[in-house]
């Protein structure tokens, strides 16, 4: 018998099992790394394939910013996409002339990956058009997504 971690079967018996490996990447370099998991009964040995990424992916930590007004007076919704999740992230306001803090919309902590949304009502900061900083943190690095942002009446062409 093998170690505690042998998946022993009987003739025609199935079981799914899952693979979990522990990664040190201290002992790997970044970069690709490929291999094969192998497994083998009386007569025969079948070779598994793997592939494992050591390094930090390539794509944004934040990604497709959206605010607008809701369906509530005085209100708005903001949506903002985490690739990866993020220990930390939100959307912090700025003057867009002088570039001073003016105010934080939205603070969020051990975010998960995927759609990050949510609805703000009356908001502690004048009318006008403001430069929102969106930005993601994780493992001491930062993506920011800048763009311009309206609060206050919503917009509404002349009729014409």
């Amino acid at each position: 018998m093998g170690s505690p971690e042998d998946v022993v079967l009987e003739a025609n018996e199935r079981k799914q099992i899952t693979l979990v490996a522990e990664i040190n990447p201290a002992l790997l370099q970044n970069g690709l790394h490929a291999g094969t998991v192998n497994i083998k009964n009386d007569t025969e040995e079948i070779h598994i394939p793997y592939v494992l990424f050591m390094e930090e992916p390539n794509y944004p930590r934040v990604m497709a910013f959206q605010f607008a007004h809701s369906d509530q007076k005085n209100g708005y919704y903001y949506e903002y996409y985490l690739p990866a999740g993020a220990e930390e992230s939100g959307i912090a306001l700025y003057d867009p002339d002088t570039f001073h803090y003016v105010g934080s919309l939205v603070e969020n902590e051990q975010s998960e990956r995927g759609m990050v949304s949510g609805e703000l009502q009356d908001l502690k900061v004048k009318p006008g058009r403001y430069k929102a900083l969106i930005y993601a943190r994780s493992e001491g690095a930062e993506d920011t997504i800048e763009t311009m942002i309206d609060i206050g009446e919503e917009f509404l062409p002349p009729p014409k």
